[in-house]
């Protein structure tokens, strides 16, 4: 697919980011996409608004549009805000901090285009991580290579089941139909829940239930795996697994079931499914365990971020003389692809700022 027919594709995608105190993050996010033809929303929660660059408008792409809100609201209420933003035909939410590739995005729409049965698309993905000063890209979410074998069924019923049996979060920031990504982010975030993890399986679910998700073999997503996300909002205390069992969120989970059946769940197998959904992850007691464990609690939390911090100071003062390698060529991406995370990595960690 050449630059024209990417760019065609991108015409037709409003990109949605959620920002929270992530300045830099969200500068370097502003100069990916000026240079591409999309919508961007950004609903900014920080306390303080963001001050753009006067250089913004330098090199942008015509068909460019930004719009930028400061709401210092919570996630729930910015989602919210977001679905009614009048979007262009495909919608997709982003993090700040994240990078999604153009072209596996234009491969996302082009696929839609063509398969009207298909609500959502999404291409591979890798993980950004960063090793003794040296960035580098790994695969990650490899369940994504067993989504289409799910979505072949054309009833509800049979497409979420086999979906949840191989749970991996595929559509949340896949390209998405407007119309459908409103209509089921604004159903599910109108669910109050207590459980930030249900969040995002009932989104999933509704995703699912409302038409079929694909997955191309084109890389998409770059997730941001070396900057921690803030949870300060979010109550991580209550995981999966309590809220099932605690019938004092029985409301919550009878309204949900609710939905569930406004989605076409038949009564006798709403109970199944909604075990189904939300059936937590298994556990294995490894260090990346003991580490999400520690972070769900408040104390412990505090002072994970504190110890980071203090150890983030001294690596910097000592151990960071060394010169910063930047990714090198990839077999899962193309030369140019890779030019572009560079880019955003460097404006991002501000690197070669004085050179």
């Amino acid at each position: 697919m050449n630059n024209i027919e990417v760019n065609q594709f991108l015409l037709k995608l409003s990109i949605i980011v959620l920002s929270y105190n992530k300045k830099q993050g969200l500068k370097a996010l502003l100069k990916h996409w000026r240079n591409y033809p999309v919508q961007l929303l950004v609903i900014d929660g920080s306390k303080e608004p963001f001050s753009f660059d006067e250089n913004l408008n330098l090199n942008m792409n015509l068909n460019f549009e930004l719009k930028y809100f400061h709401e210092p609201i919570s996630y729930q209420e910015r989602i919210k805000k977001a679905t009614k933003n009048r979007s262009r035909k495909y919608t997709l939410l982003s993090a700040d901090d994240e990078i999604h590739l153009p072209l596996g995005l234009a491969k996302s729409i082009k696929f839609l285009e063509r398969n009207i049965e298909f609500n959502s698309c999404i291409g591979k993905s890798l993980r950004l991580i960063k090793i003794k000063n040296n960035f580098k890209l790994e695969k990650t979410y490899h369940n994504l290579d067993l989504v289409n074998n799910t979505q072949i069924y054309p009833d509800v019923l049979n497409r979420v089941v086999n979906y949840f049996d191989n749970y991996v979060c595929a559509t949340y920031y896949s390209v998405t139909r407007s119309k459908t990504w409103s209509e089921n982010f604004k159903n599910a975030f109108d669910v109050k829940t207590s459980c930030p993890f249900a969040m995002e399986r009932l989104v999933e679910f509704a995703n699912i239930a409302k038409g079929k998700c694909h997955v191309h073999n084109d890389v998409s997503w770059i997730r941001n795996c070396i900057d921690q996300p803030n949870y300060s909002t979010l109550d991580r205390k209550i995981t999966l697994s309590r809220w099932i069992k605690n019938i004092s969120y029985k409301k919550e989970h009878n309204e949900i079931k609710n939905l569930m059946k406004n989605y076409g769940i038949k009564k006798e197998n709403i109970d199944d499914i909604f075990l189904k959904v939300f059936k937590p992850p298994k556990k294995s007691f490894n260090m990346n365990f003991l580490r999400s464990y520690l972070m769900y609690r408040t104390f412990s939390r505090e002072l994970i971020n504190m110890i980071r911090k203090v150890l983030s100071l001294i690596q910097k003062k000592f151990f960071n003389k060394k010169q910063i390698g930047l990714i090198r060529n990839s077999h899962f991406i193309s030369n140019n692809e890779t030019v572009l995370i560079n880019e955003f990595i460097s404006e991002k960690h501000c690197l070669f700022k004085n050179k």
